[in-house]
């Protein structure tokens, strides 16, 4: 059985502009069971008395453009099944048609797409959850391979033998090293922003706030060492200015991944599609009447989710719906110490520096391109002639990540409330609760579908296009900007978007 899912991420556009270069073309396609042994007698043995190993193999093939592995970092492959097919009888708890495929051993590459192109690594997830893939050396340009992987039959016992079947799903990635870095504010002529900042004895300014171990413990307060920002009459956005950030929050300093792109609307769509009806209608802010003048392109068509611009990122999303995305996909959401490191990287950061590591944007020409969607506005090279001389051309962070500043706001995970600081990075697992909600107990969830919650905020400003005056946050916002950083507002709107992550190696 063969089924064809499109997985590209570039930014929804809020104004028109020319141009014709987009962003990595991104897919998985020729997805094919090869094998699958089921056992002939209840004790697992075949009629001759010899064992049977039961398996669950298949085939696919990826590739995408963009793919790099460089002295700083590479990107990658997300990886991860839904297997459909569940019987009528099943006792499974959750809005979802399928169950999450759990990874056996290590997947395997039959064929190269690419002549010439680079060999595979992959990385099995601890929970076995998906696997990472990447290229095995220093490499830039196309990369495309066929991949066989085992998923376990033990945790398939739910679904009918014969009829079912995987998809397989997959989301660009970045890799952000291990590494101690500064968060915040390098200037205290823009404490106005709420940034964070290293207090003296009496809450001023002593500088950025260094971040130097994943396991630190970090006490808000106006003390002298301690992180600090100030609020002035908006603790509401900005933050409670106190507590403890434990040391299980995830600061920044271990290697994570996070979303090369944002969430776009082939991958929300595909979403949607495996939720059973009332679970969809929950998480479906495109039917909402404002979605028409927001300029997506999700819609119904007989009874299925489809997009006639699956690599727009996905506005009209709820942090709600973005975490059930994020449970789904078996990732999580990132915070807003990891939003900076992967914004900021570990240089000495600069005052006011966008994510390309300036505090202008006179070189920028990635924006808002043909048919509102993403590209270069002065015609030229795409991405694959990145380099790390050219980042604000391209409007990516030192990592390689794009639109971290722009297009849609990011939405983390914020330490000004103690529901946010609470968060323990914890992965989805594929399952989600009746209602299709996320379900990991440390993540921020506590928010109703049409009313605001606590726990995240927004980060890096977004393009409002002619509805807002220009200002700090429309259409870019500095790295350290945190006007909104504690603002947990889950409506939906042209300008909210959604990005996760994976801590590395797990």
């Amino acid at each position: 059985m063969r089924h064809i899912i499109v997985l590209l991420s570039i930014l929804w556009p809020v104004i028109a502009a020319t141009g014709a270069s987009h962003a990595s073309d991104f897919k998985i396609f020729n997805q094919e069971p090869v094998e699958e042994t089921r056992p002939a007698l209840t004790d697992g043995a075949h009629e001759d008395g010899t064992l049977q190993t039961p398996r669950f193999l298949y085939r696919f093939s990826v590739r995408w453009d963009n793919a790099w592995n460089n002295d700083v970092n590479h990107d990658s492959a997300w990886i991860f099944a839904k297997v459909w097919g569940r019987r009528a009888d099943a006792d499974i708890q959750s809005a979802t048609r399928s169950v999450h495929g759990r990874v056996i051993g290590t997947p395997k590459v039959v064929d190269n797409l690419v002549k010439g192109g680079p060999d595979a690594r992959f990385i099995v997830a601890d929970d076995k959850g998906g696997f990472f893939v990447h290229t095995a050396d220093k490499y830039q340009g196309p990369v495309g391979w066929t991949i066989e992987v085992e998923y376990d039959f033990a945790s398939l016992a739910e679904f009918r033998r014969f009829n079912r079947f995987a998809e397989i799903h997959g989301v660009e990635m970045v890799h952000i090293p291990e590494g101690s870095f500064k968060a915040g504010l390098v200037s205290e002529l823009d404490m106005r922003f709420a940034g964070f900042y290293q207090s003296d004895h009496n809450g001023a300014f002593k500088g950025p706030y260094p971040i130097h171990s994943e396991s630190q413990t970090i006490e808000v307060n106006p003390n002298d060492g301690a992180l600090y920002y100030q609020v002035a009459n908006a603790a509401a956005r900005r933050g409670d200015q106190t507590g403890v950030i434990p040391a299980a929050f995830p600061k920044g300093y271990n290697a994570f991944t996070i979303m090369k792109y944002e969430l776009n609307e082939g991958q929300y769509a595909a979403f949607l599609n495996d939720l059973e009806p009332i679970a969809r209608a929950l998480h479906s802010g495109f039917l909402d009447p404002g979605y028409a003048d927001a300029f997506g392109g999700l819609e119904i068509k007989n009874d299925k989710v489809t997009s006639a611009t699956p690599t727009r990122s996905a506005n009209f999303i709820r942090w709600s719906d973005g975490l059930a995305w994020l449970d789904w996909a078996a990732l999580r959401p990132v915070t807003e110490l990891e939003y900076e490191k992967a914004a900021r990287g570990t240089d000495e950061p600069i005052a006011r520096a966008f994510p390309w590591g300036t505090a202008s944007k006179a070189k920028l020409m990635w924006g808002p391109a043909e048919n509102r969607q993403w590209g270069m506005l002065d015609g030229g090279a795409g991405p694959e002639a990145l380099t790390h001389a050219n980042l604000e051309r391209y409007g990516v962070s030192p990592y390689w990540v794009f639109d971290l500043a722009g297009g849609l706001w990011e939405r983390t995970v914020t330490i000004g409330d103690a529901d946010g600081r609470a968060f323990a990075g914890s992965h989805g697992d594929g399952l989600l609760d009746t209602n299709g909600f996320a379900t990991n107990s440390d993540w921020p969830t506590r928010v109703s579908v049409d009313g605001d919650g606590t726990g995240f905020g927004y980060r890096g400003g977004a393009n409002y296009g002619g509805r807002r005056l220009y200002n700090e946050f429309n259409p870019h916002s500095p790295v350290s900007y945190r006007t909104f950083g504690s603002w947990s507002g889950n409506g939906l709107h042209r300008a909210y978007g959604f990005r996760g992550g994976r801590s590395a190696g797990q």
